[in-house]
């Protein structure tokens, strides 16, 4: 993807998460990824994607199907920004996590279930570690 380097940080992730979020703000999502790049380089997608979740006001679908059409590496700059508008409390809509799993072959409720009693399994552990 192109990149405007004058107007980007250089090597420093947090800075150039800055500027992309305030490409962000200022211009859209075409903005950020004409700032920062879309690459497999952290400094490029880790950038990206905070500047792309800010571009969709949070809404993870909308950070990545922004993700999914910048070019690039888009499958790495979509799931930061995922996981990322997630974890802020984002959810994507069920008929489009239907669409994906159909189109994928994919049982996200069945993976989700697994990640979960992964998670269990590793509190009670820490637990049992702990002397509790």
């Amino acid at each position: 993807a192109a990149r405007a380097a004058a107007g980007a940080p250089g090597g420093d992730v947090a800075a150039r998460i800055a500027a992309a979020r305030a490409a962000a703000r200022a211009g859209g999502p075409e903005a950020v990824i004409a700032a920062m790049g879309t690459s497999v380089k952290a400094r490029e997608s880790v950038p990206a994607a905070f500047g792309l979740v800010e571009a969709a006001g949070g809404d993870p679908w909308a950070a990545c199907l922004a993700a999914a059409n910048a070019g690039d590496d888009t499958d790495t700059t979509g799931a930061i920004a995922g996981a990322l508008a997630g974890a802020a409390g984002g959810a994507i809509p069920e008929a489009a996590a239907a669409r994906v799993e159909r189109a994928n072959g994919l049982d996200l409720a069945a993976t989700a279930r697994g990640l979960l009693a992964l998670r269990a399994e590793a509190e009670a552990a820490a637990e049992r570690g702990a002397g509790g």
